[in-house]
């Protein structure tokens, strides 16, 4: 017998269930993202799998991924005409940008 979902939702704490609220949030902030990049640059999933040499269902694929590898990104970003940086909040308060980021 399938177990559905809202009956395992049900019992969850209300701990449990902010920590899935926020994870979903977060995967689903992360497949928007690539889309919306490509979108913000004028450019088709078809014209994007052209500058990579790949299908058009590559790039689809590309998007929904939630953990990219830096250098794709980087290859994703530039094929838009744009460039990685990636920054970092250190719990001091500092802020520290990678510069020349080669991956």
């Amino acid at each position: 017998m399938a177990i559905k979902l809202n009956h395992m939702l049900a019992e969850l704490s209300p701990e449990q269930l902010e920590k899935v609220e926020t994870r979903t949030e977060e995967l689903v902030k992360q497949h928007l993202i690539l889309k919306e990049i490509r979108e913000h640059a004028g450019l088709t999933q078809k014209e994007v799998a052209k500058g990579f040499g790949v299908s058009q269902a590559n790039i689809s694929q590309l998007e929904k991924r939630n953990d990219p590898n830096l250098s794709l990104l980087q290859e994703y970003v530039g094929l838009l005409g744009g460039k990685l940086s990636i920054t970092v909040d250190l719990p001091d308060g500092e802020t520290v940008q990678f510069a020349d980021l080669q991956v």
